[in-house]
């Protein structure tokens, strides 16, 4: 697959994908997303037909009849996580960081805000996580006068492409018509509130 994919089905449970490989290539997997109250719906199936209907969806989605056979299957409910309670991070529509992501990121009064979501960069990763925690530590440095407001927002260093990616996009045809080519399944089950 290489990258990322969106399902935009009002019955299809997976509302995220993503390729899961390790960076040399094998071991293919897929990790897929199941949002909100599709993911509360599938919990009262059983594990067997949960894996059973997202491996067929994969098939029909991606028109891969193996697909529908995974050799492994894992999922992660979040909504057992006893801190967190639901997802890791919210997926957001196009464009709702670029109108709304600077009052997110906001203090108010001595509460500041740092997690992935107020990030500028990777939002939703650890380094966007890692972005936010330091912004949110120098606007409190600036608040007790120990840096200056232009201090505040530094630029981050330049990303590089992962060679993983490099190799899937260069392997990505052969991948597609092995026959013997088995995919691993990956899913979490998101609640966002």
């Amino acid at each position: 697959m290489c990258g990322s994919s969106a399902i935009n089905d009002k019955e299809g449970l997976i509302g995220f994908t993503l390729d899961s490989a390790k960076a040399d290539g094998s071991h293919p997997a897929l990790m897929g997303f199941i949002l909100a109250t599709k993911a509360h719906d599938y919990m009262l199936l059983t594990r067997e037909e949960r894996r059973d209907r997202i491996a067929k969806l994969y098939a029909n989605v991606f028109g891969i009849e193996e697909l529908a056979y995974p050799i492994h299957y894992e999922e992660k409910n979040w909504a057992e996580e006893q801190y967190s309670g639901g997802c890791y991070t919210v997926m957001l529509p196009p464009g709702f960081l670029t109108v709304f992501g600077k009052v997110l990121r906001e203090p108010i009064g001595k509460l500041y805000f740092a997690g992935t979501e107020t990030a500028t960069q990777w939002s939703g990763y650890m380094e966007g996580a890692i972005q936010a925690g330091e912004r949110a530590a120098r606007e409190v440095l600036f608040d007790f006068g120990r840096i200056r407001k232009d201090e505040i927002w530094q630029d981050e260093p330049e990303d590089r492409v992962c060679d993983h990616f490099i190799y899937c996009a260069q392997t990505r045809s052969r991948a597609h018509t092995h026959t013997h080519t088995r995919t691993h399944c990956l899913v979490n089950f998101r609640t966002t509130w």
